[in-house]
C-alpha cells in the first residue's frame, strides 16, 4: 500500500473544510479523522509499540465503529490493521487527518507527504468555544500551542520536499491557487470536485467573513491575554500581533479564569446533554470511579452520534463526550488534547 497523504494541524484550524475540499478529488481516499489510529498506541522504552487495552476500553467510543479491533496484534501492526480496512473502503490514495501523533505518523509513514495546515490561533481560540473544547479563549488557545509545538519538534526531521504549508486565510481568500499548489506537491491534476464539497457536506463555499474574526469578536483584554501566553510563537507562524501590549495574568488572575472556564464548559454541556451526564461525568471523575464516568460518557457519545446522524454526517462527527472527559488546559495535562472533532462550521 502506497504511505497516506498526511494532514496534520490543530483542531478548529479548517482541517475539515480542507479535507472536505480533499475528498472531492476522485484520485483520493479521505476517511475522515483519524487520531484514533495512535490515541491508544504507548511507546516503551526499546522503542516498541503497544496497545493500551486499557485505554481503548475506556474510550472506545471515540473509533470509528465500523473498524474491527484486531487487539492481539502488536502496536505497529495493529495500526497497520487499521489502515488497510480504511483503505480497502474506497479506491483513491488515503488521506490522514491528524490533529495530534504527528511523530508517530511520521515514524510509520517516513515517505508520506504532509500537509500542515495552519490558522490563526486568536481565531482557533475562539473557534473553540463553539464546541466545548474550553470555556473562554485563554484557554481556548492552549491545543493550538500543544499542536504547534509538537509539528516544530518533527519538522526540523522531515525533508522540506515532503511537506507543503497551507494557511488558512490563503485557502479562503484564493482557495483554486491554494488547491492547484496542494493538488500539484502530491503529484495530481487539479480537478474541479475539489471546490464541490457545498454540494455533499454543511459548508458553505470559502467566505473572507472568516478571516481574523477575533479582530471584530474578541474584546481587547482577552486578545492581550492570548497574546501573552502565545509569546513568540504567534510571529514565528507568521501572524502580526494586535498591536495591543500583552497581558500575563498573576496566580489570581489565572484561577478565575480557570474557574470560569470550567464552569462555562460545564454549562456547554447541560445544553447539549442535560443535566444528568454531565453531573455524573464531573462528580466521579472527581472521586474516581470509572465505571460511572464510562457510562455517562458513553451516553454522551451516544448523543453525538443522534445528532450526527441528524445533519447527515454519522461518518465525520467525533464524539463530544471524549473532549469532555479531559480538558487539557484546565487538567495540567500538557500531553493530552481534546479528542473531539472540528465538523461544526467555523
Amino acid at each position: 500500500m502506497q504511505d497516506p497523504i498526511i494532514l496534520f494541524g490543530a483542531l478548529r484550524s479548517g482541517t475539515t473544510v480542507f479535507r472536505l475540499m480533499l475528498a472531492g478529488h476522485p484520485a483520493l481516499h479521505c476517511p475522515g479523522e483519524n487520531d484514533y489510529l495512535f490515541d491508544f498506541i504507548r511507546v516503551l522504552g526499546d522503542g516498541n509499540w503497544v496497545v493500551d487495552r486499557e485505554a481503548l476500553r475506556q474510550n472506545h467510543l471515540g473509533l470509528d465503529p465500523d473498524l474491527t479491533l484486531n487487539l492481539d496484534l502488536p502496536g505497529r501492526a495493529f495500526v497497520a490493521d487499521l489502515l488497510s480496512q480504511l483503505q480497502a473502503r474506497a479506491e483513491g490514495r488515503l488521506v490522514l487527518t491528524l490533529h495530534r501523533h504527528i511523530d508517530l505518523a511520521q515514524q510509520i509513514f517516513p515517505q508520506s507527504p504532509i500537509i500542515h495546515l495552519l490558522r490563526d490561533p486568536r481565531d482557533v481560540a475562539k473557534s473553540s468555544l463553539r464546541l466545548g473544547f474550553a470555556g473562554n479563549e485563554y484557554y481556548g488557545v492552549d491545543h493550538w500551542i500543544q499542536t504547534e509545538k509538537a509539528w516544530d519538534r518533527v519538522a526540523l526531521e522531515i525533508p522540506q520536499d515532503r511537506i507543503a504549508e497551507l494557511r488558512y486565510e490563503e485557502l479562503i481568500r484564493a482557495p483554486e491557487v491554494e488547491l492547484s499548489r496542494i493538488a500539484e506537491f502530491i503529484s495530481l491534476p487539479y480537478d474541479s470536485g475539489l471546490l464541490g464539497y457545498s454540494e455533499t457536506s454543511g459548508y458553505k463555499q470559502p467566505d473572507v467573513k472568516l478571516i481574523e474574526q477575533w479582530r471584530r469578536r474578541q474584546g481587547p483584554k482577552m486578545t492581550a491575554l492570548i497574546e501573552g501566553k502565545l509569546g513568540n510563537l504567534l510571529t514565528d507562524k507568521g501572524y502580526q500581533l494586535s498591536g495591543i501590549p500583552p497581558h500575563h495574568p498573576g496566580p489570581a488572575q489565572k484561577w478565575i479564569l480557570k474557574q470560569d472556564s470550567r464552569l462555562r464548559r460545564f454549562l456547554f454541556r447541560v445544553q447539549r446533554y442535560g443535566v444528568l451526564d454531565p453531573l455524573l461525568l464531573a462528580l466521579s471523575s472527581r472521586i474516581g470511579l470509572s465505571y460511572l464516568r464510562r457510562w455517562a460518557s458513553d451516553r454522551m457519545t451516544n448523543r453525538d452520534r443522534e445528532l450526527a446522524r441528524e445533519h447527515g454526517r454519522k461518518k465525520d462527527v467525533f464524539p463530544a463526550s471524549a473532549g469532555a472527559r479531559n480538558s487539557p488546559a484546565e487538567s495540567n495535562q500538557p500531553g493530552s488534547s481534546p479528542q473531539r472533532s472540528s465538523e461544526t462550521p467555523l
